[in-house]
């Protein structure tokens, strides 16, 4: 008669077996939501906003930068150069619908989006008051990195980023400087700033989430580490 020892171990091989047949049916596909851009009035998405309204847009030079308040809300404004097609969103209402259906096709939780033309370009701006949190004083730009699933071995989450700009700035708040390190930004006291590939899809896969803290906060490196950690 088998030992109880003995036993065990043929129980615990067939767990093993049994979790490694789990792990070979795993999808290696990436199930994630299709690509997000940073912005999204500046990317393609403008375009084909516009074109299933039966306007024919081509766009030159695009723009964003996100204002950080200290209360953790975003303020975003895209200046996007229309160099032909533009002449039809003079009509408020199709443009009010155009940019509308590009901006929440970005990132995000975009709120009060308004636009205007100035000459050949496109002024675009709204508010965000879910783009940031803040922990141990830090407070951390989240819609850099894409959420993925909390449960293990859930497949799936959000898409992941491109800049989708010629250029795309988050700016401190006043008295705030940025902190940690980036893979693909350049970085000065108070900025981050990505620029786009001649696609606009110049991903950002990987790239760590910016942040900031005020002017003169003790152990910002630390500090930064574990902020970023928590997110």
């Amino acid at each position: 008669m088998p030992s109880t020892s003995h036993r065990l171990a043929v129980v615990g091989l067939a767990v093993a077996l049994v979790g490694t047949a789990l792990l070979a049916g795993v999808p290696t596909t990436d199930a994630r939501a299709p690509p997000t851009p940073l912005c999204g009035a500046c990317s393609e998405r403008l375009d084909e906003s516009a074109e299933r309204r039966g306007v024919d847009l081509t766009r030159g030079e695009t723009d964003l930068v996100v204002q950080v308040h200290e209360n953790g809300s975003t303020s975003w404004r895209a200046t996007v150069e229309l160099t032909a097609g533009g002449d039809a969103l003079e009509n408020e209402t199709l443009r009010a619908e155009v940019v509308d259906s590009a901006v929440q096709r970005g990132v995000g939780d975009p709120t009060d989006v308004r636009s205007r033309l100035d000459g050949e370009t496109l002024v675009v701006t709204h508010r965000d008051r879910n783009a940031t949190s803040r922990h141990l004083g830090v407070v951390v730009f989240t819609h850099v990195v894409p959420d993925s699933p909390s449960v293990p071995w859930v497949i799936g989450g959000e898409g992941a980023r491109y800049v989708g700009a010629d250029r795309v700035t988050v700016e401190a708040p006043p008295g705030y400087r940025v902190t940690g390190g980036y893979e693909y930004a350049t970085v000065s006291e108070d900025r981050v700033v990505w620029t786009g590939s001649d696609d606009g899809r110049r991903f950002i896969e990987g790239e760590n989430q910016p942040t900031m803290l005020p002017d003169g906060s003790l152990f910002p490196n630390l500090r930064t580490t574990v902020a970023r950690w928590l997110v």
